[in-house]
């Protein structure tokens, strides 16, 4: 069976059927990156970046299957290469956390640093479709990730600051520091601009969100208040 799925590479035969649903669930890691690579193959991709792009869409390609599929992939190491592109997949299901706080081993953070510290992979572009996964991280309030991902060089400014809008909204004045400041040198005497420019229109939304330690925040960096956001603080 697992042969006959090989030759056919169709994703609808795991689900025929309740008994082949397990059968091809409990497949080896082996046999599950041989399968991906070999549905990546079979679309005729040569660019390595678009190749793992594609791998990582599967659901199946967790850590242990993701190194075999490295092993598998060897001889596309020396070929010239777009960035891989982090799926949206990889964050979709990020809801906050509800009291409970984040760890550094809760998914997907273990499978991403496999994924960035596998050797010889082309460069990896966090901030693929449009800071989706920041923005997704930041609303989950998953202080780790978010961490990793700026660490990673991903911008808090895409799709006109949403991720700072949704700290401003949570009334996280922790996280909406991460996003804009950059870290301090290690001499501590030297200020750094911060990552982003500040608007006032963020101060309105900290304003309507009655987020009064962000409002002070703004205004010890020196924002002003826009009109609309003016009259709501007289009001």
């Amino acid at each position: 069976m697992y042969e006959l799925h090989l030759y056919a590479l169709s994703p609808s035969l795991p689900i025929v059927s309740n008994y082949f649903f397990g059968v091809f669930k409990n497949t080896s890691p082996f046999f599950k990156a041989t399968y991906i690579v070999a549905r990546v193959e079979a679309s005729e991709i040569s660019d390595p970046g678009a190749i793992y792009s594609r791998v990582l869409r599967y659901p199946i390609c967790g850590r242990t299957v993701f190194k075999r599929i490295c092993r598998l992939l060897k001889d596309y190491e020396s070929s010239p290469s777009s960035p891989i592109q982090l799926p949206r997949g990889l964050f979709r299901s990020l809801l906050p956390a509800n009291g409970r706080d984040w760890s550094d081993q809760d998914y997907p953070l273990p499978f991403l640093r496999e994924v960035y510290y596998a050797p010889n992979l082309p460069v990896i572009n966090a901030d693929a479709n449009e800071g989706y996964a920041l923005t997704k991280a930041v609303h989950a309030q998953f202080t780790p990730l978010v961490k990793f991902l700026l660490d990673k060089g991903v911008s808090s400014d895409r799709r006109d600051g949403i991720a700072i809008k949704i700290a401003i909204r949570s009334k996280n004045l922790d996280m909406l520091k991460m996003l804009l400041e950059r870290p301090r040198p290690r001499s501590g005497k030297m200020k750094c601009r911060d990552k982003v420019s500040l608007h006032s229109s963020m101060m309105g939304i900290a304003i309507s969100s009655g987020a009064s330690d962000i409002v002070g925040y703004y205004r010890e960096k020196g924002v002003v208040p826009d009109i609309p956001s003016l009259r709501r603080l007289v009001m």
